[in-house]
Formats: C-alpha cells, structure tokens, sequence
C-alpha cells in the first residue's frame, strides 16, 4: 500500500522511479508506451538505450557492454586507426574480421568502413598508401599518377 502511495506521489508530481537503475526521474526521461496503464515505459531511456546497446552487442559479436566498456578505456576512448575521440557523434565501430568473427578493435564509422570498403585485404590497402604516396610526389594533374604495379611493396617502400 506504501509503494501504491509514493507511486501516485511520484505521477502527481510528474516523476516516477526507474526499475533498474532506481532513480526517480521526470516523466520525459522515460519513453511513452500504451501497454502500461501509467502510459510511461518502468525503465528510463538511459537504461533502455543500455539495456539495447547490450542485446546487441551479444547478438552481433558475443561480448557485452561491460568488455565493450574496457576496450573504449584500453584505446583511451580513440579510434584504433586515425586516433580520434570517440563520443556521440563518433560513436566506435566494434570492427571484426569477418571471416573469423574475431573482435579487432574499436573504429570510428570511417575507419571502420573505409577497411571494409578495401575488402579486409592488406594487399589493396598496400596499394591505396603507394598510389597516395606517388599522387603526393607528383603536380597533382589528371592522369599523372601511374597505376600501381606491385599490390605489396615493401614496408621501407610506404614509409
């Protein structure tokens, strides 16, 4: 009857109490349902963004939020490949070798997709650095640049 009275308390004052992480929050902190009578979901949206985030990280590469949450921290919250700080709008990328199913790293969007547009293939990214790195050491007009002869140079050529 108690719990009842602080329910009705907390909805009079527009609140009500998250179940999982057991803070009372404003009613916008929690999404709208129909399926409960109060018209607000029981778990805010912080706790059902996590709560999803976690589903699919299992789903897709068998680890959870809290492994995902201690890669971020090993890579110092940057992309694995160019460095940049991963937060909101550079959300990391759990990259995998799709032929393994092995977890790499974490990436940004870019980086992450850049490697998968280059097939995962060392020998197309050899080539992509030493046509770069010739473009860079000509004029920069059309038609300049040689096609790459050799798909994978040597170290002590790319750098």
């Amino acid at each position: 009857m108690e719990e009842y009275l602080l329910k009705e308390q907390q909805k009079a004052a527009g609140k009500s109490t998250c179940f999982v992480c057991g803070q009372i929050k404003s009613l916008t902190a929690f999404g709208k349902t129909k399926h409960n009578k109060s018209g607000h979901h029981g778990t805010c949206k912080i706790c059902r963004a996590l709560s999803d985030k976690n589903t699919k990280l299992k789903v897709a590469y068998g680890i959870d939020l809290d492994i995902f949450q201690n890669m971020f921290t090993k890579q110092g919250n940057k992309c694995a490949i160019c460095f940049t700080t991963l937060f909101d709008k550079f959300r990391p990328s759990v990259d995998h070798c799709h032929k393994t199913g092995k977890i790499r790293g974490l990436l940004c969007n870019n980086c992450n997709r850049a490697i998968g547009l280059l097939k995962d293939d060392i020998g197309i990214l050899y080539a992509a650095i030493r046509y770069l790195k010739t473009a860079q050491n000509k004029s920069g007009e059309f038609g300049e640049t040689p096609a790459v002869d050799n798909p994978e140079p040597s170290y002590s050529e790319i750098f």
